[in-house]
């Protein structure tokens, strides 16, 4: 499902509207708008803006956002903000990014011995 496909879904499971959704997230109407029909990416601002809309975490929301849509502008934003910190928290952000990234593996691991095998006739 693509990114802007989920966050459709989830105001219709809320019985929201889109303007009550960036209302509560605090983001731009049109921002939303604009994110949803594809004319643009979803920035930090706009990932905080929607997990507070739908109180989840930003990383859940991440989830459903795949490499493509970030693209450069989440990247070059991610490593403005961890060059802003201090070698030591660095340090901290990077040994938790690292340790998110060795769960994911072990979750895609563990969902492809789960899988059953496709059977050719």
């Amino acid at each position: 499902m693509e990114f802007s496909e989920w966050i459709v879904t989830e105001l219709e499971k809320r019985g929201w509207s889109r303007s009550e959704a960036a209302r509560r997230g605090q983001i731009s109407p049109s921002v939303l708008d604009k994110v949803i029909n594809g004319y643009s990416k979803p920035g930090v601002k706009f990932i905080d803006g929607i997990a507070k809309a739908f109180k989840i975490s930003s990383s859940e929301v991440m989830m459903h956002i795949n490499k493509k849509q970030m693209g450069d502008q989440w990247v070059e934003e991610m490593s403005y903000k961890l060059n802003l910190l201090n070698p030591g928290l660095r340090g901290v952000a990077e040994r938790f990014i690292n340790s998110l990234l060795e769960d994911e593996e072990e979750t895609n691991r563990s969902r492809s011995k789960t899988k059953p095998k496709s059977s050719t006739p």
